[in-house]
Order: C-alpha cells, then structure tokens, then sequence
C-alpha cells in the first residue's frame, strides 16, 4: 500500500479499472480511500488469476494483463505503479497460497476491511488493539459461514423461481457467497455468473467491502472466465452492489427505465464491441463518476423496483451519535420495505435485545415484523458456552426468519427457547432450529423464549397474572448499604443472573472478606415480618422465576421490572399456601447460607447463594409454586430437567450425571 500512496499515477489507474459501469452509481474517488483499495484489488487479481489456473505466478503485472484481458488496451496499469522488485516479493508472497473450495469460503473473512484480531494479539500488538476498538464501536460482527448458510438455506426458495436477493450489509460477501452455494445445491439450472448477474445484490457502506464482494463472488464464476474477460465478470457483479448507507436509501413509488443498466450489461458480456468511452481512459470524469450519491434505490437498481424476493442481512448493532436507537433497528425497517409485499423471505442476525427491550422503537419494530400475512420466527442464541460469533465475540444473539405470504395478518409467530451451543451441538442446533408456536400473539411487549409447548402453555397462563397490584415494593440500594442493614424482615435480589437468581436473606451476616465491597445496586425489599421475607424468599429461588427471568430477560441482568412482576404473583397465594413457601424457604436459606460465593470484579468484591445443590428443596418450592399459580402438571419436571440442561449442555459428561444425581 506505500508504494501506491501518493502516487496520482496509481488513483488514476484505479479509477479507470474499477470505477462501477453503471448510471447513478457512485464510486468513492477520495484519495485517501484509494491507497488501500488498490493494493487490496492486486491481491485480489492476484488471487483470481491463481484460481483460475493462469500462468501468473511471477508478478502482479502478468496477473493484471490476465485479469483485464481485451480491455487492456484501453485501460491503464495499476500494477505499473509498482516499482518491479516489490511486484515479484508480493508475487512469490502470494503464489504459496493454496487457494480451493475451503479457502474461497473464508475469502469473505480474508479481505474483511477490520484485520482479525483476537482478545491476545489485540492485547500484545497495539495495531492489533485498534482494529479490534474500531470494529466494535462500528458495531461490526461478521457472521460465521454456517449461520449465513442457515440462513441462506431458508431464502433460496424464494429466489429459484428467478427472484432475486439482496443484502443491504454485505461487507465482503458472506451472505451473498452462501445464498450462491445454496442456490446451486437447490437445483438452480443457471451458472453461476448468471444467478450473480440476475439475483444476487448488496449494500454496503464501505467501497472497499463492495469491491472485494466482488471479487469473493468472481471467484464461483470462473466457467464464465473462457468466455468473458475476467474484468467484464468482476463489472457485471460489480453492477448489483452498490457502496452507499443503506439506512440513508428511500424508495420512490416512480417506474425507473433500466435501459442504460442494460445497455451497460450487454456491452459488459461482449468482448469484442466495447463502446468507445465505456472503459477508456479519457472519459472517465465525465462518465463514471458522479459528484453526490443518489439516494432513491430504483433508480441504482430498477429491474428490482417492486421489491425483492429475499432480504437477508447481519446488521451492524450500535447506538449511533447522530440520532437515537439503534442502528440496527433502522436496518430491518430497511429491510421490510425492500421486501416484495405479496411474498418474501428476510433473514437477519440480529441482538437479543430485538426480544426484550422495552424502548418504543425496538415495541414498533416487532409490530412491524409481525405486521403482514405468513411466519415471524425467532432462534435466541446465548453467549455461553460457545456464541453464535464463536469465542471472540461473546454477545447474545438472535437469528430472525421471516417469511412473508399473501393474506391478511398479523403473522404466526414462533419462538426458541434461549439455546446454548457448544462444538457439539452447533451444527445439528443451526440446520435444525427447534421452535414452538406463539399462534398470532402480540409480541409488541416482547418475544418470550420458550422452548416447548408445555412452556407456551405455562407462560400464557402467567401473563394473564402478572398485571396485578402487588403491595412488595422494590427499590435499588447501593450493596454496601444493604450490608449494614438490620432486622430480619428484608430480602435482597443481585442485580446480575446466569446459572441462578442471587436472592438472599440476611446480608448483614455476610462475611466481610477484604478489600472493597462492590458498588452495585442490590434490590431490596422490606416485609411486614420475617415469616413473609421467608416465603417470598422461597418464590423468588423458585425455579419457576429463574424460568420466567431466562424467558423475558437479557439472560444476565436482573430488573426491577422483573421482580416487580414476580412480585404480582404474591397475591395467588392463599394463608397456608404462604406459611408452607416460608418454611421451605427458611430450609432453603439455611442450607444456602452456609456457602457464601464471593467473586471479585475490578478489585471490588460481591457474593452470591447459590440453591443449585438443593435440588429436592427447590423441587417442593416448585411443586407449592405451580400449584397455586395452576401451571400445567409436568411444568415442575421439565423446570428441573431444563435447570440441569443449562447448567451442564453435554449430556454425556460425567459433571451432568452427577449434578443429576446430587441432592
């Protein structure tokens, strides 16, 4: 890239090659963008020629001639621009690599614009650190080639018939590459070349990402290479990808005329017959370059005006400066209104907030995706063991599927429970995601994660409770506070979860290790009399509530909200009922309390009770619970093989069977 940088020679030969052949399409000249995106596209040509099998292998200069093949005579040399000793080091650099199926399915991953840098080097190398700062305040997670398989797998009957596919954040072409595969395996007669040029499409904002898609794409097109300059087949994709904010995009209702767009294409597929100017040299400032970016969609792509067939995106998640919300949010409302009205398929990886938050933008999104006829799937993916971005983004995730029919709505919605994968699980959990039906429920308050039919019929018959006033009042104070509170009559909620809820009784008789106690808030309520804070102590470890928490939750903090609503079940419970909870709940705190979790978090120290081991305690808390919350007869057994499931995934580990086992 310093052999390029400051070079007008070399930004005027980029211009001429990779400018986009296409009217109101914008291609960024900004010279300090170039730089970069030059030395990229000589790999890059590099890197196709090998492919292909062309005899390359001694400079970038021989792999150039290859690539712009007829054109060449009308086109300047990028690769000159380098002097010849850095042309053959890069050359024999890049002639080791082995390029075949599997390495063409981590090009995506290869030419990403972040480098890859993981917790350790990003730790060691400061370069490395700042890419990784860079790609998370972008919001920026790639996704992994088996979910946009996944997902892929779901959207290409929607594209076989001729539709066509866009991706309106399609970075390097992840998504584009597995929609290709899949549409092949599914039987599409076309080639390649043909599904790219006719169905394949995408957005990005960064020039670069659009340009290396391309080449990711011209990689499944190399048939087509015998027959077409390889410069004529990078174009032609080039033609469907356009470098733009998507957010920022508008759909008029006006009937665009596509004629030059195909005038464009014809003169891309004939070798011989290139129109004077199209690629040559002189022209290009007057031709292929544009002073500001069109915003209207169908004037960029009018053959799609109308909508297209599949919309599938990994959106990036980030709360933007310039407006609120999320940015993700303004994507999927991009998304629905790319969609074909009659029918459509989108698919998006999206965060587990989309479930949860109760912020008005995230309510009216969920209205919206439920809005029309057909399917609104949901598949909740938790951060641990493995994430759905693998071990180097621990972010809890969603997967949305979304298909669309005619008919009046709303839709069906289904659900999953929060899954867990681990390197076993992963590809059976991802090719066959287990979901349940919602039926039409509103989903505006939220998605709940429910895993069977016995939880849908659980959760319907708490809802219709949870309204209710209740007179336990919770207010956040400060865990050092709490500490020193006395009396008998108080219970307190920590305010993170994972494996349990951390309630607990009597924190003044904590023991105090050293160092400094946590700055947390804990939530606190005070009672009438210690025989209630018994009983209610009892409801809150109930896994009844952890249950409820895992399905309405983040799957880590602990609200208010969420106990206020636990709270409203109190009233359910009749005098004896109440004495029996307080009882089991004394047992419980007893047995707990002997085992104090201390954990340390930036220096400052926390503890925890954790009921786990008490199994037979929290069974006959279960059982009272259930009862007089009437839930289905066999909801206490699957809470107790659910608490187990998620404590320990892999069913054949020894840890598993004695947890079981352990009372």
């Amino acid at each position: 890239m310093d052999a390029l940088r400051g070079s007008p020679e070399s930004s005027e030969a980029f211009a001429a090659i990779f400018a986009v052949r296409s009217p109101n399409q914008f291609t960024d000249t900004n010279p300090d963008s170039i730089p970069e995106r030059a030395a990229w596209a000589l790999v890059n040509m590099y890197l196709l020629g090998a492919d292909a099998g062309a005899l390359i292998s001694d400079s970038l200069r021989s792999a150039e001639a290859w690539f712009l093949g007829s054109r060449a005579q009308y086109l300047p040399s990028l690769a000159e621009c380098v002097d010849v000793p850095t042309d053959r080091a890069c050359a024999m650099l890049l002639s080791v690599v082995t390029i075949d199926r599997e390495f063409r399915g981590l090009l995506p991953y290869v030419l990403e614009p972040f480098d890859f840098a993981h917790r350790m080097s990003a730790m060691r190398c400061a370069e490395s650190g700042k890419q990784r700062r860079q790609k998370r305040s972008s919001g920026t997670f790639y996704t992994p080639g088996d979910v946009a398989t996944s997902i892929a797998q779901h959207a290409v009957g929607s594209v076989l018939t001729g539709g066509r596919a866009i991706d309106p954040a399609c970075g390097t072409g992840v998504f584009l590459l597995a929609l290709l595969r899949e549409l092949r395996k599914g039987g599409d007669a076309r080639t390649p070349f043909q599904i790219c040029g006719n169905s394949l499409y995408g957005i990005d904002v960064s020039d670069l990402a659009v340009e290396s898609c391309a080449f990711v794409l011209a990689h499944e097109c190399l048939d087509e290479i015998e027959h077409v300059d390889p410069w004529a087949v990078w174009q032609t994709i080039r033609l469907n990808l356009w470098a733009t904010d998507t957010t920022r995009i508008r759909l008029s209702i006006n009937s665009p005329d596509g004629t030059e767009r195909e005038c464009a294409r014809n003169a891309l597929s004939a070798n011989n017959s290139t129109p004077a100017g199209f690629v040559g040299k002189n022209d290009t400032g007057a031709s292929l370059w544009r002073e500001s970016d069109p915003t209207d969609l169908w004037s960029v792509f009018p053959e799609a005006a109308g909508g297209f067939e599949a919309i599938v995106a990994n959106p990036p998640y980030v709360r933007t400066t310039s407006e609120p919300g999320n940015l993700y949010i303004r994507f999927v409302e991009q998304m629905i209104r790319l969609a074909r009205p009659a029918r459509s398929f989108i698919g998006a990886v999206l965060p587990l907030s989309v479930a949860f938050s109760s912020d008005d933008e995230t309510r009216n999104l969920r209205l919206a995706l439920t809005h029309a006829s057909g399917t609104c799937r949901f598949a909740f993916f938790d951060r641990e063991p493995h994430g759905l971005f693998g071990e180097e983004v621990k972010t809890r995730s969603a997967i949305l599927f979304r298909q669309i029919e005619p008919g009046a709505g709303p839709a069906v919605v289904q659900t999953t429970s929060l899954l867990r994968l681990t390197s076993r699980s992963r590809a059976t959990l991802l090719e066959c995601l287990p979901a349940v039906s919602l039926g039409h429920q509103d989903i505006r308050d939220g998605v709940p994660k429910l895993g069977s039919d016995v939880e849908v019929d659980a959760y319907n018959r708490l809802i219709t409770r949870r309204f209710r006033n209740s007179d336990l009042r919770f207010s956040a104070a400060p865990f050092t506070s709490c500490l020193g509170d006395q009396g008998e009559d108080c219970i307190y909620v920590g305010p993170v979860a994972y494996n349990f809820i951390n309630v607990v009784r009597r924190l003044e008789l904590v023991p105090r290790p050293e160092g400094t106690p946590t700055s947390s808030n804990f939530l606190r309520c005070e009672l009438t009399d210690s025989v209630t804070a018994d009983a209610i102590f009892g409801l809150f470890s109930s896994r009844v509530s952890y249950w409820l928490w895992n399905v309405r939750g983040d799957g880590f903090h602990v609200s208010k909200r969420f106990v206020e609503n636990i709270s409203t079940f109190w009233g359910d419970f009749p005098a004896s009922a109440r004495a029996t909870l307080a009882g089991k709940g004394k047992e419980l705190w007893a047995a707990v309390s002997r085992s104090p979790i201390v954990s340390r978090n930036a220096g400052a120290w926390s503890v925890a009770f954790s009921p786990l081991p008490y199994q037979t305690l929290l069974t006959e808390i279960d059982a009272i619970v259930s009862t007089h919350l009437e839930l289905p007869e066999d909801f206490s057994a699957l809470l107790r093989r659910a608490a187990v499931e998620r404590i320990v995934v892999n069913p054949d580990e020894k840890k598993r069977r004695e947890l079981v086992g352990h009372e």
